[in-house]
C-alpha cells in the first residue's frame, strides 16, 4: 500500500496480476486517476485520460487497431524512415573528422519520422530540417519547467481545482498544432481518394463505422476529427521521447559491448 498525498493507492507487484487487470479484467479497471477536460482540451480526450463508460467504448473500437497484421502492414513506412537514418548516419559521419555522433538528437530525428510517417501520415524529413515541427511540440510537450510541473501536478491531485483555475496541461498552440494536422490530413485524403497503411487511416475507417456517420448506432461513441487527434496526440506522446532515450541507451550499449553488437548483427541476417 502506499499514499498519493492524501489517497490510499494500492501498488500492484505480481506480474500475473498486472496482466489480470490490464488485460483479461481491464473492463472493470476503466479509470488512471488522470482527468480529460473535452470541452477545454479536446486533444486530452485520449485513453490514458478517459473514464467510465466513454473510455470502455473507445478501447473496444481502438484495440482492432493494433493486431498483428495490421501492424506488420505498417512496416514499409518503417524501412523507409529506417533508410532515411542510415543515409543521415553514413553522411554525417562522412563529413567529420571524428566518428562521434550525438545518438540522442539521431534517435529523436528519426522516432519523430517515425510516428509523423505512421500516426500523422506525413513526412517530416527531420534529417534534412534543422528542427522539424513536430519535432519542436515535442520539446514543448515534454517541458518541464516549473510552472509546467506544478500545474500537471495539480491536475493529477487536485483535478477539482485545475478546473476550477481554468488551467491547461498544455498551451493552446499546441492543441491546434496537432488538431490542424488531422483535420488537414483527412480533408486531403477525403477529397483525393488517398490511402495509406497508417494509423490515421484506421481511425478514419472507424469513424465511418461510427454512430452519426451515415445514420449508424446513436446510442455508441462517436468518432469524430477530435478524438482522432486526440488518439493521434497519445501516440507521439507515448513513443516520442521514450522510444528516441531507451534506443540511444540500446546503441551505446551495443557500441560498448562489441560481442552482443555483432551476435545482433548476426541475428538481424538470419
Amino acid at each position: 500500500g502506499m499514499f498519493q498525498l492524501r489517497t490510499p493507492a494500492l501498488l500492484i507487484r505480481c506480474p500475473e496480476m498486472v496482466k489480470q487487470i490490464l488485460v483479461k479484467d481491464f473492463n472493470h479497471f476503466m479509470d488512471r486517476g488522470f482527468h480529460a477536460d473535452e470541452e477545454r482540451e479536446p486533444i486530452t480526450a485520449h485513453l490514458v485520460n478517459l473514464q467510465g463508460e466513454k473510455w470502455r467504448m473507445l478501447r473496444q473500437k481502438i484495440s482492432p487497431v493494433f493486431t498483428s497484421g495490421k501492424l506488420k502492414a505498417m512496416f514499409p513506412l518503417l524501412e523507409t524512415c529506417s533508410s532515411q537514418l542510415s543515409n543521415y548516419i553514413e553522411s554525417a559521419l562522412g563529413e567529420r573528422d571524428s566518428s562521434l555522433l550525438e545518438m540522442r538528437d539521431v534517435m529523436a530525428r528519426f522516432t519523430t519520422d517515425v510516428i509523423g510517417s505512421v500516426a500523422f501520415g506525413l513526412h517530416f524529413n527531420s534529417f534534412i530540417e534543422k528542427e522539424s515541427d513536430l519535432q519542436l511540440m515535442g520539446r514543448r510537450v515534454l517541458d518541464s519547467s516549473q510552472t509546467s510541473v506544478i500545474t500537471k501536478a495539480i491536475r493529477v491531485f487536485f483535478p477539482q481545482l485545475f478546473h476550477l483555475l481554468r488551467l491547461r496541461t498544455f498551451p493552446e498552440e499546441i492543441a491546434t498544432f496537432f488538431q490542424t494536422v488531422i483535420h488537414d490530413t483527412i480533408e486531403n485524403r477525403e477529397k483525393n481518394g488517398v490511402q495509406r497503411n497508417d494509423f490515421i487511416q484506421l481511425l478514419m475507417q472507424l469513424r465511418k463505422k461510427s454512430p452519426d456517420y451515415e445514420g449508424t448506432e446513436a446510442n455508441d461513441l462517436e468518432i469524430t476529427e477530435s478524438v482522432i487527434a486526440a488518439q493521434a496526440f497519445v501516440f507521439f506522446m507515448a513513443g516520442y521521447e521514450t522510444s528516441s532515450t531507451t534506443l540511444s541507451f540500446c546503441l551505446y550499449e551495443l557500441a560498448k559491448n562489441l560481442d552482443v553488437q555483432e551476435k545482433a548483427c548476426n541475428e538481424i541476417k538470419k
